[in-house]
């Protein structure tokens, strides 16, 4: 099952709504991607699948874009990670920095790891052109796809 956050909300009504007959211990992985996966919907999700069957670790969080394809996930067999960063200093300057004791924070879900083959790249957007910004990925093994954002 692979879904974004605001799909798995819908998802969770119909499980809650009818709870009796759902079996989710054969499902291999259940997924987030195409959106920012919202922390508290990883937490509930584990927590109202977990009594019908879901497995720890069964949850994984992808990273995507239409130009690259795959470009990182979440280990499977692991729950996604969630971290807690800075919430002024990412408004401040975009680092995403550890929480400070008593300072507002913005959690996020951990996107995970390149596929096997690829590597993601990030560039400063200032530093270079349009034209020479690029990211890549290994969409399938040995296959290395390279795509550039067209010229303004």
């Amino acid at each position: 099952m692979v879904s974004p956050s605001s799909i798995w909300s819908e998802v969770l009504e119909a499980v809650v709504g009818r709870p009796e007959g759902i079996d989710l211990s054969h499902l291999e992985q259940l997924a987030f991607n195409a959106e920012l996966a919202d922390p508290d919907m990883v937490a509930r999700v584990r927590d109202v699948c977990g009594p019908r069957g879901l497995h720890p670790g069964t949850i994984t969080v992808h990273y995507a874009s239409s130009e690259a394809g795959m470009i990182s996930r979440t280990t499977p067999g692991h729950d996604p990670r969630v971290d807690s960063v800075d919430l002024a200093e990412l408004v401040r300057s975009g680092h995403a920095l550890a929480a400070r004791p008593g300072q507002p924070v913005k959690r996020v879900v951990s996107c995970g790891r390149p596929y096997p083959g690829g590597e993601s790249v990030w560039v400063v957007q200032a530093a270079l052109s349009p034209s020479e910004r690029w990211a890549t990925c290994g969409c399938a093994p040995g296959r290395d796809r390279r795509v550039r954002e067209p010229p303004r």
